[in-house]
């Protein structure tokens, strides 16, 4: 089932061992390929940056977020540390093909709620960029093929 980075904000997150919330959807970590989700950060717990790894996760749901136990939240590494700081991240950044052209910002990244696989990203509110365009994900941009001329 396809979902959003944006409609999963603040969406609750429940482990599923003692049906408790343990946070809420706060942003995602995409791997620099930007194919895939591989972890959630999570708010509260005192304010510091918790995330839970998507192999964590038991279901993505339209109401909440199951994942296996409270215990499975961990502080972000190094690299993950830039994501959760909003150094690096998807939605926002600009956009810039493999020609040097920019096209707009991310508004939006649709992705796979049972594989956490990237469906693609919505540039601006109305183009939507498969994922097999998408290249590479950094500070600086996501760069995607150029379009091909038929």
């Amino acid at each position: 089932m396809s979902q959003s980075f944006r409609a999963a904000d603040g969406r609750k997150v429940i482990a599923k061992t003692t049906a408790e919330e343990i946070g809420k959807v706060k942003s995602f970590v995409v791997d620099t390929t930007a194919s895939h989700v591989t972890a959630i950060q999570i708010g509260g717990r005192g304010g510091k940056a918790e995330l839970v790894d998507w192999a964590n996760v038991n279901a993505f749901g339209d109401d909440a977020v199951i994942v296996e136990g409270a215990d499975v939240a961990r502080a972000p590494d190094e690299r993950e540390k830039e994501a959760v700081k909003g150094d690096i991240r998807a939605r926002g950044t600009r956009v810039l093909t493999t020609a040097g052209y920019d096209v707009g910002k991310v508004h939006d990244v649709m992705f796979d709620g049972g594989t956490g696989e990237i469906v693609g990203m919505m540039v601006g509110k109305k183009t939507l960029v498969p994922a097999d365009r998408m290249r590479s994900l950094g500070s600086y941009a996501l760069i995607i093929d150029a379009p091909t001329e038929a």
